[in-house]
């Protein structure tokens, strides 16, 4: 079961995720590409994709080392 510590960590991971979707949206982005539009994909694959793994990898990371220690 998640701890609260675990919760915030994630809910902080997120937190330039959201702001990068938000910039991606306001730029005139979909809410999610569609299949049929390469060049949309790609950018938001670079743009929005690539933080979320980024940071919930640290954010995993951070749970570990957190729960080994």
């Amino acid at each position: 079961m998640p701890t609260l510590l675990n919760l915030s960590i994630l809910a902080l991971a997120s937190l330039p995720v959201l702001w990068r979707w938000w910039q991606w949206r306001r730029r005139g982005g979909a809410w999610w590409p569609r299949r049929d539009d390469e060049p949309q994909r790609r950018a938001f694959a670079r743009e929005v994709k690539g933080p979320l793994f980024a940071s919930l990898s640290l954010a995993v990371l951070a749970m570990l080392m957190l729960h080994y220690r």
